[in-house]
């Protein structure tokens, strides 16, 4: 800006000089003291190119919220406990423009203020839409842009033991997971949005043993040894269900973390029950009432990450309203799956729409009637909203 004025000079003085009516400027500390208002008044303008504006070497997250945990719960930057309460978002086997319309604006219609958001890794080599930094990143963009906190997965190691194995056929073990997340673009991805993005590092995998403590410790070091702070998010083993892995480990690994910034998911599914059920030839492991107060007692914060609804087709053995009851009861937040799963699966949906539009109450399944709507467990009355 220096330069700039003292062109202005030059080509005043040029001016003056050329009509011969130099000699009315009778002061030339008049004309010095204007050009340092014109510099004072530039400097002050935003994005000027000598301004060391940070804005000008990408986008700023700093007005953003800042998630972390703190004394067991997960809050804000003002320290308020953030109960997460949303959908999960599929970015691998739906309409991928037709989902991240929903993304950026059906879904915020709901009330919601989380959004897990579906992706794969390179295993997933027949479907490409959601695997490289680029397309997650767009889709963390889109979910901030929304008001929704992002928590960002990789399917590829649903429902598997292995630590380590190799990416193939759509799955890899926990090693190669981590490997996927630790590249160069993600770990800049990672650390772009360091307070807004929630890391869900495996969708459900790991078996109901000391494998599962083991790999996960080993998991959380790699994280934090490349300098990458984020809230990471830890699902049950056993198809994300068993929560013996949770109540056995889930406090070794939240100590073993030096920033104490991990939560726990559970997944209901099968192996689930109400105590309003009954049931002849097999009874599900897990009870609701019974184990939602112990998980509630662990040392950092849990939530459920997946859960389904009632319906012909459907796999649940436990009455959903019962759930939602008991886990805010016990003050654990929860994502529906999903917003949309596929046309022959409305106990998965929250919107009957095939192009995921939720125009209208009309438009919501029977879960997503009473998930987004119900008085005293519907997420447009409990769900507090993530502010800056």
């Amino acid at each position: 800006m220096r330069k700039l004025s003292f062109i202005f000079f030059v080509l005043f003085f040029v001016i003056s000089c050329a009509d011969g009516t130099l000699d009315v400027v009778e002061n030339i500390d008049d004309i010095s003291n204007s050009l340092s208002d014109v510099d004072q008044n530039l400097d002050d303008i935003p994005n000027s190119p000598d301004g060391n504006d940070e804005d000008l070497a990408g986008p700023d997250h700093s007005a953003s919220w800042n998630l972390s945990v703190k004394n067991g719960q997960l809050v804000d930057q003002n320290d308020e406990e953030f109960i997460p309460y949303g959908f999960n978002s599929v970015h691998i086997w739906l309409n991928e423009d037709d989902m991240l319309d929903a993304l950026k604006n059906e879904i915020p219609k709901s009330g919601a203020n989380t959004v897990r958001l579906v992706t794969s890794g390179s295993s997933w080599t027949w479907n490409n839409q959601s695997i490289n930094a680029t397309q997650k990143r767009k889709l963390i963009e889109t979910s901030i842009e929304a008001g929704l906190v992002p928590m960002l997965e990789m399917h590829d190691a649903t429902c598997l033991d292995e630590c380590d194995l190799p990416a193939g056929n759509g799955k890899m073990g926990l090693k190669q997971l981590v490997d996927e997340w630790l590249t160069p673009e993600m770990i800049e991805l990672l650390k772009d949005y360091e307070g807004q993005l929630l890391v869900n590092i495996a969708n459900e995998w790991g078996p109901d043993s000391k494998v599962y403590l083991d790999c996960y410790k080993e998991a959380i070091t790699r994280f934090r040894d490349v300098g990458i702070n984020n809230v990471l998010v830890i699902d049950a083993g056993r198809c994300g269900q068993g929560v013996n892995t949770l109540l056995n480990y889930a406090d070794e690994l939240y100590n073993h973390d030096p920033l104490k910034n991990i939560v726990h998911s559970i997944h209901l599914y099968g192996f689930w029950r109400t105590e309003d059920k009954t049931f002849t030839d097999w009874t599900p492991p897990y009870s609701v009432e019974e184990m939602f107060p112990k998980l509630a007692d662990l040392e950092g914060p849990v939530i459920i990450g997946e859960f389904g609804w009632r319906g012909e087709g459907s796999a649940i053995n436990y009455n959903p309203e019962i759930v939602l009851q008991v886990a805010k009861e016990n003050g654990i937040g929860w994502l529906f799956w999903a917003w949309y799963d596929g046309d022959d699966k409305q106990y998965y949906n929250t919107i009957s729409s095939t192009q995921y539009k939720y125009e209208s109450d009309a438009a919501l399944t029977e879960g997503g009637q009473f998930l987004i709507n119900d008085v005293e467990y519907g997420m447009k009355n409990i769900a507090r909203q993530i502010s800056n």
